[in-house]
């Protein structure tokens, strides 16, 4: 995981934020939420300039932070009882038949 290192060269124990990539990019957060989101009213030079700020910093979305603002986890969840073997492995294979044409 990358940190960010602000200009004035203190070294930071923080991944880089949403507001890090803007201030690299020269645009607004929201710019650089509508580059991330795919937003089609962003101009290509722009977005250019976003995406390689991203990649400079080496900035993640937070998921945890995206999961709750969207309520939305996109994770499944599988349960299952009397599989054979115990583990998170033992499930899928358990259920490799159900899921599989």
């Amino acid at each position: 995981m990358n940190t960010f290192k602000p200009e004035d060269g203190n070294a930071s124990d923080r991944p880089p934020s949403m507001a890090d990539v803007a201030a690299v990019a020269g645009v607004s957060h929201q710019t650089v939420s509508r580059v991330l989101n795919d937003h089609p009213n962003v101009r290509e030079g722009t977005r250019v300039r976003v995406l390689e700020a991203i990649k400079e910093l080496g900035y993640r979305r937070n998921l945890a932070a995206r999961a709750l603002a969207t309520a939305q986890t996109r994770t499944i969840g599988i349960l299952t009882i009397g599989s054979e073997f115990f583990g998170p492995q033992s499930t899928v294979l358990a259920h490799r038949d159900i899921l599989s044409p």
